[in-house]
């Protein structure tokens, strides 16, 4: 049996405490990132499943189903290389980059349309036009494609419409 005097004892407890802090800490920052990563992640997924201003704005659906998909084939396009942001959030960005010190898109007087037309079949091929208008108190865009449904073509038909691609194309 080994019996400890106080020296010994005093110094026992100090190693032990000396040992045991600096171990709380590790674990107690351990759970702390652990929580952190977790708490970012569960906001960026909020982010991507939550709506942006923009498209609390937009009509929900179409009537007709192929309305809806020439919609979704405009907003969703990636460019060529199918990476990088869609052309629906290149517009949301120009556009406040264009109001950097308002909400543009959450202001009373910001009015959105969004059209989507049958404008022709060649050769058993469907084409519709997909406008989309931004109105501010002091501007008033015009974005205008053609949208070939079977194929997903797009076909910019105004400079508007023409610049966005380009920068999903060439800048994303």
């Amino acid at each position: 049996m080994v019996y400890y005097d106080s020296k010994d004892m005093n110094l026992i407890s100090k190693i032990v405490i000396g040992v045991s802090i600096p171990v709380m800490v590790i674990v107690g920052l351990s759970f702390g990132l652990q929580m952190y990563d977790k708490t970012i992640y569960e906001l960026e997924q909020q982010k991507e499943k939550a709506p942006s201003d923009l498209e609390k704005k937009l009509p929900a659906n179409f009537d007709i189903r192929e309305q809806n998909i020439a919609w979704n084939i405009i907003k969703s396009y990636k460019g060529a290389d199918d990476e990088g942001s869609n052309l629906f959030d290149t517009i949301t960005t120009q556009i406040e980059n264009a109001y950097p010190n308002e909400k543009i898109l959450q202001h009373r007087d910001t009015i959105l349309e969004i059209s989507v037309l049958y404008i022709q079949e060649q050769k058993d091929v469907e084409f519709y036009e997909v406008k989309f208008t931004f109105q501010t108190y002091d501007d008033v865009r015009e974005y205008i494609w053609d949208v070939n449904i079977e194929t997903e073509e797009i076909i910019p038909i105004n400079d508007g419409a023409r610049k966005m691609m380009n920068i999903v194309d060439f800048y994303n």
